[in-house]
């Protein structure tokens, strides 16, 4: 019988190859008579070697032989047609065309589950597309379990993050539903032997395995058992870092997906590999601008301090070694001189401690509503007297939102820099408008050079006509004012104003929120 069947296959295939070339060399025929040579020879060559034929140059004549010799293939018994004989030949035609059937049945199920498994890849891949725009790699290990667990029928899919410290914590790092560990679990090493449970097991050969269905079911470790569950290890750098667990309904279930599983498992992996990589070149790129800031700031620090100093330090001398010599007024000039760059140097170390301050803990604010007419005329009371004249006030009557102590001190900030680098009159004009609420500072100043505009806003920088000036400054001022308002939510911006003058401005919300987002400071 074995025998039979084999003899029948093999006539089945014979049957099968000649029925296909004899589809193939009438396309031939097709072709040629519309011109189409490239395309018939291509398929005469396939007719050919289906039939075992030897190949030859394509003409009208081998054609006619080769379909003959298919037709021949096809009706092997027609030499011989006795009534015994067509009954044979009914019989084995059936018997051909039955086991052309099952053949094309099972080509036909394996291309379907083919196509089934591809869109069923297909779309648990879409779960990860555009994963860069995801902010948390958590996000989206969810969005790819979620579309696992749609896909595949399966009532739950987890992945568990293990620790291999000396308490072996084992935690449920992302899951679709309630998982079936509540809790980090300290899993002793002993229970991780491979003859105690699938995790021991995954660990010790690095493969995915299977627990069976209730009636031969195998322990995850001592304590924990789920019907119907697969786990594949997930890689961190070449080393274990957790486990794909997935269980459902179905016995066997993970055997016609794991290949799928795999590479799911795979990309897991590879994702994880990278946010780390990415953690380690950020933390890197940060380490290098904290060096390059630490090494600007002493540069910085060094040559501000210098200046004061060295005034402090020579006119003291003077007056210590030539005080019975000097004029009265020389020595009240001189006196004067100490008192001024102390004042100086005492403001650019509050500046630097701020700065440092900032930088380090970020800016603590206390935001509440509070009046703004009353809190701009407030600023007259901080500057000296002989420049009061020269500040014009023009504010609405409002009730405005943030905190008023730390915008104080960036205002104070900005009109003292107008002060210092202009002669004429300061404007200071607040206003209201589309939920935002407004400060400028205008002087009429010589300005700053275009190139500089967005930089004054950098620490220790100061502009390019700097060094020709007789106005020293730390270059923190307005660098502290910055942070402030981008504290607040807010923005700030400078700009010249023609003819003549400088203008600086910020923007703050009417309310908690807006643009930007809180400090929580930087290393420097």
């Amino acid at each position: 019988m074995i025998i039979g069947i084999s003899f029948f296959r093999q006539a089945y295939l014979q049957v099968r190859q000649a029925f296909f070339a004899l589809q193939l060399l009438t396309e031939v025929q097709t072709d040629l008579l519309a011109h189409h040579n490239a395309q018939a020879i291509r398929l005469f060559a396939n007719a050919e070697s289906l039939l075992r034929l030897p190949l030859h140059p394509l003409t009208f004549a081998q054609l006619q032989t080769t379909l003959t010799m298919a037709y021949e293939r096809l009706s092997p018994l027609t030499l011989s047609l006795n009534p015994g004989m067509i009954v044979v030949w009914i019989g084995l035609t059936g018997l051909v065309i039955f086991v052309f059937w099952i053949e094309e049945r099972r080509i036909d199920r394996l291309q379907e589950d083919k196509r089934h498994l591809y869109s069923q890849w297909m779309a648990i891949t879409t779960a990860w597309t555009g994963h860069r725009f995801l902010t948390h790699p958590e996000e989206l290990f969810a969005r790819i379990l979620e579309q696992v667990k749609k896909e595949m029928g399966l009532d739950g899919v987890e992945i568990w993050q293990w620790r291999s410290d000396p308490q072996n914590a084992l935690t449920v790092f992302v899951a679709t539903g309630s998982s079936i560990l509540s809790d980090a679990l300290p899993i002793p090493q002993a229970f991780l032997e491979p003859s105690l449970g699938l995790l021991g097991t995954v660990i010790q050969d690095q493969n995915p395995a299977y627990s069976g269905e209730a009636s031969e079911l195998k322990a995850i470790f001592p304590g924990l058992r789920v019907p119907n569950m697969a786990i594949l290890p997930l890689y961190l750098q070449e080393n274990i870092w957790g486990f794909f667990v997935l269980w459902g309904p179905e016995h066997a279930w993970y055997f016609r997906h794991q290949d799928v599983l795999k590479i799911i498992a795979l990309q897991i992996s590879t994702i994880l590999t990278n946010n780390v990589l990415e953690e380690q070149a950020r933390r890197a790129e940060v380490y290098q601008q904290m060096a390059r800031g630490r090494s600007e700031l002493l540069a910085n620090v060094s040559h501000e301090l210098r200046t004061p100093l060295g005034l402090i330090r020579g006119y003291a001398e003077t007056l210590l070694n030539l005080f019975e010599r000097l004029q009265p007024e020389e020595r009240q000039e001189f006196l004067l001189t100490i008192l001024e760059e102390s004042q100086q140097l005492e403001q650019l170390i509050d500046n630097l401690l701020n700065m440092s301050q900032i930088e380090e803990q970020g800016i603590a604010l206390n935001r509440r509503s509070f009046a703004l007419k009353p809190w701009i005329v407030g600023l007259l009371r901080r500057i000296m007297p002989q420049d009061r004249q020269r500040i014009h006030i023009s504010v609405q009557d409002t009730i405005v939102f943030g905190d008023p102590e730390r915008l104080f001190e960036a205002l104070i900030n900005i009109v003292e820099n107008s002060l210092k680098y202009s002669s004429g009159n300061i404007f200071i004009m607040s206003g209201i408008s589309n939920g935002w609420w407004t400060v400028r500072v205008r002087d009429e100043g010589p300005g700053v050079a275009a190139s500089d505009l967005e930089r004054i806003f950098q620490r220790f920088y100061r502009g390019s006509g700097a060094a020709q000036s007789d106005k020293r400054g730390s270059g923190l001022g307005l660098s502290i004012v910055k942070r402030i308002v981008e504290a607040h939510h807010g923005r700030i911006w400078a700009e010249n104003v023609r003819p003549q003058g400088f203008l600086v401005g910020i923007e703050l919300p009417l309310q908690d929120g807006g643009k930007g987002g809180p400090d929580r400071g930087y290393p420097s």
